[in-house]
């Protein structure tokens, strides 16, 4: 049996802050810059999409898909898990 479900998810990036430098030498001088660029605190959001195949006999899912999307729709990350091998207890 596959269960599907697609959902939207939502979250806040982090302010941060990037520096970049550079230098540049001629015979008798260095010139160095600095840059820093400060962001704020900003809402994202995307979709997610998740796929469970259930095998009764086995009693749990033996496989599962799960697609992380962004708002423009993008793929951000894909994971895949499926069951190689099982036992049934007495």
């Amino acid at each position: 049996m596959k269960v599907e479900e697609e959902g939207h998810w939502t979250a806040e990036l982090e302010p941060m802050q990037t520096v970049v430098q550079g230098a540049q030498s001629t015979p008798g001088s260095t010139a160095m810059v600095t840059q820093t660029q400060t962001t704020k605190a900003e809402p994202v959001a995307g979709r997610t999409y998740k796929a469970f195949w259930y095998v009764p006999e086995v009693k749990r899912w033996v496989k599962s898909v799960e697609e992380y999307y962004s708002a423009s729709g993008i793929r951000s990350a894909r994971y895949t898990q499926e069951l190689e091998s099982y036992q049934v207890s007495n």
